[in-house]
């Protein structure tokens, strides 16, 4: 039996790409922050899945393409019915800030984000995506269109049931 989901809160929020709803969800021990424009779940879903990006987000990097994909995809968004955007509070790939920051001399030094964590001792990738596919069910959402590029996205989408019916590039 799936945990309950709640809404904890909703509103409606202006961005440089538009209008939008915006609510947060908890299944009592994670929240999740869904951005989203009227969905009816008797029409295909459109969705991106982000983690959280400290450097991304809000300091601007340039290392890394977190804020572009928001961006893209929220003014995809602004286009297109039935589109949510999920940021998840996974930061680091789920390791969290410590793991993201001491990595970024590793990065420098040539190793790739997942080798950097595995050398200070972290998994590669630690993210969970099931309270993503616990919301698309409370919903009312069995399948969606995934904007990702991530396939572990699509596994834990599917053990709950999700269809992915197709994976688009962002």
């Amino acid at each position: 039996m799936l945990p309950l989901i709640h809404r904890l809160a909703q509103g409606k929020l202006n961005t440089y790409n538009g209008i939008f709803e915006i609510s947060l969800f908890s299944d009592g021990l994670t929240e999740i922050t869904a951005l989203h424009t009227f969905l009816d779940n008797k029409k295909t879903l459109h969705i991106k899945i982000q983690s959280s990006c400290l450097t991304g987000h809000y300091f601007n990097s340039t290392e890394c393409d977190c804020k572009h994909e928001v961006d893209k995809f929220q003014k995809f968004m602004s286009d297109k019915d039935n589109s949510i955007l999920i940021i998840l509070n996974q930061e680091g790939r789920g390791n969290g800030n410590v793991a993201h920051i001491a990595s970024q001399n590793l990065k420098k030094e040539g190793l790739s984000q997942e080798e950097a964590y595995k050398e200070l001792g972290f998994p590669e990738d630690n993210r969970n995506y099931d309270i993503v596919a616990k919301t698309l069910i409370y919903l009312g959402f069995n399948s969606c269109v995934l904007h990702s590029k991530n396939s572990r996205k699509i596994q834990d989408l599917e053990k709950f049931g999700i269809n992915v019916e197709l994976i688009e590039p962002y």
